[in-house]
């Protein structure tokens, strides 16, 4: 099941920033400057492609990370601490 939601993250976040990226090229060779309207206009899927991979990443990596990472220091800390207490 993880591997599927890693997966289905890189997926989203790969297809939006390749969809931007030729869209970019594309206005920018067609003349077109303005950044409204490449944001507005053609490239509204990949911004939405970003933001679910974004969503996905936060939500299936990030904050399980950061939990285990509080966990992780609290524990160091504590041994740190007993460590001390025992010199």
């Amino acid at each position: 099941m993880s591997l599927l939601i890693f997966f289905s993250i890189s997926l989203y976040l790969i297809l939006g920033l390749m969809t931007m990226s030729a869209v970019a090229v594309a206005s920018h060779r067609s003349g077109y400057l303005g950044a409204a309207e490449s944001i507005f206009g053609f490239t509204t899927w990949p911004l939405v492609w970003l933001a679910f991979g974004v969503v996905l990443l936060a939500k299936y990596a990030i904050v399980p990370f950061l939990r285990w990472l509080s966990e992780t220091s609290f524990d160091i800390g504590d041994s740190i601490g007993r460590k001390i207490s025992q010199w």
